[in-house]
């Protein structure tokens, strides 16, 4: 509720707080963040994401590719792009 109105500090708050994670709750964080351009919290939540040992579904890559592209960071969409191709997301059209 929180990252759908905009209130990211908040919705970081609830997140932050959350004993146990799920996709969901990984991919609203992602999607919240994108849609209001706070790209580096898009990337520091990737990192994050890493560490605990999850994975990008193609819903979140896409919240992530979309930082990208509104930061300018080419690096870090190629990173994107071979997790993409590594997981075999490349064959799905979306």
């Amino acid at each position: 509720m929180y990252a759908q109105s905009g209130d990211l500090i908040d919705a970081r708050a609830v997140f932050d707080s959350m004993p146990e994670r799920g996709e969901l709750s990984w991919g609203i964080m992602f999607g919240g963040y994108a849609t209001n351009g706070c790209e580096n919290e898009v990337f520091e939540l990737y990192d994050k994401m890493q560490e605990q040992g999850w994975k990008p579904n193609k819903a979140m890559l896409l919240s992530i590719l979309n930082a990208c592209i509104g930061s300018g960071a080419i690096w870090q969409g190629r990173i994107i792009h071979t997790h993409t191709i590594r997981e075999g997301f490349e064959l799905d059209i979306v």
